[in-house]
């Protein structure tokens, strides 16, 4: 490191002690534009799921109108209001869980990174399964709101299906990430 005269100055060369600053500023900058793109897709995401649950009730549905329920309609709609909080429930728990899990297994070690996707990939089902649950409700709202009966209609039983399927799957990740998680327990 030689000395640069600048305006009669002597400094340290340049070139060599702003280096550790510019790694800190690059640093900065680089997870100030991670937060950015993170925000970005959120509301990306946000979108797309209101609009998941704005566009199919803008269409007409051709359908008879009903003015009071029957028996196995009404019991239809407690069961699947019944099945709907039920996934609800163990979608919560599972996910409370796993949040145990990572906390109690990786407290004083940091959470390797197949892991952390195992994880990520667990609450992403999850939270899949959660919005499909309301949006289960709020269709079934919408048909009964408007007058009609048809529990199997296709804005009914997708989001029901959705709900159930990736509450499964999300169990499948989990089992996972605890198998491995405690897999390396028992080789050593």
């Amino acid at each position: 490191m030689f000395p640069v005269t600048v305006n009669g100055v002597d400094r340290p060369d340049s070139s060599c002690i702003p280096l550790r600053q510019d790694r800190d500023i690059m640093h900065h900058m680089s997870r100030v534009a991670r937060d950015r793109r993170f925000y970005r897709f959120v509301l990306l995401i946000v979108t797309v799921l209101l609009l998941i649950e704005w566009i199919p009730n803008t269409f007409a549905v051709k359908a008879t109108a009903i003015h009071s329920l029957d028996p196995l309609q009404t019991k239809q709609i407690d069961t699947f209001v019944a099945m709907t909080q039920l996934l609800i429930s163990l979608t919560t728990a599972v996910a409370g869980a796993l949040i145990a899990i990572v906390f109690n297994r990786y407290q004083k070690e940091r959470l390797p990174l197949p892991q952390a996707r195992r994880a990520m990939a667990a609450w992403t089902l999850m939270g899949a399964s959660l919005y499909a649950g309301h949006l289960s409700y709020q269709n079934l709202l919408h048909m009964l709101h408007n007058s009609y009966f048809d529990i199997f209609e296709v804005r009914i039983v997708w989001p029901s299906r959705l709900q159930f399927w990736s509450f499964l799957l999300s169990i499948v990740v989990v089992a996972d990430f605890v198998f491995v998680s405690f897999r390396r327990d028992y080789e050593t």
